[in-house]
């Protein structure tokens, strides 16, 4: 699967993951299964949104005992899976919802649980704020090819660029 890639709905999780700061791996395989998202902590968001007969919804019949059966599984190995649906991606408070998911799932987790996102995704304010230098400086780096594999996601509603979190030095 296409790690640069983004369907409609998971680049609006992107962007919201990317706005707020969360490191993430999009398209991560587990098992025998890709994710939409892996997030730190084992949390792993899933896009329910899917195309049928031109329409776009989150409640084909025939896909919904797949999904539940891979969501029982991925719970075996480990992982915390959230299934945003149609709704809630398209909805004007994602940004919130995505807050609140995040903040309850790290609760629950508590501070143990620390995976190494080296795939991960950040944005140019994290690399401003790790290096301490400007927007503008981070954008300059970019563009001179400073970070391997960054990129700006097709079709993105803001101008957002991602940058692998394993191409920084």
């Amino acid at each position: 699967k296409n790690n640069n890639f983004f369907t409609s709905p998971e680049l609006i999780i992107a962007e919201e993951l990317s706005k707020l700061g969360i490191p993430f791996e999009h398209n991560f395989s587990i098992s025998s299964y890709f994710v939409d998202f892996l997030l730190p902590k084992n949390l792993v968001i899933e896009c329910d949104v899917y195309i049928c007969s031109k329409k776009i919804h989150s409640h084909c019949e025939h896909v919904k005992d797949k999904e539940l059966r891979r969501t029982l599984v991925l719970n075996r190995l480990g992982y915390t899976v959230i299934r945003l649906d149609e709704k809630t991606i398209f909805g004007s408070s994602i940004t919130d919802h995505i807050i609140k998911l995040t903040i309850d799932h790290a609760i629950q987790k508590g501070e143990a649980v620390n995976i190494d996102l080296k795939n991960a995704y950040l944005t140019t304010k994290q690399i401003a704020s790790m290096f301490s230098v400007s927007l503008s400086t981070v954008r300059k780096w970019i563009t001179s090819g400073k970070f391997k594999g960054a990129f700006k996601p097709e079709n993105a509603t803001i101008g957002i660029w991602l940058i692998p979190r394993e191409s920084i030095n």
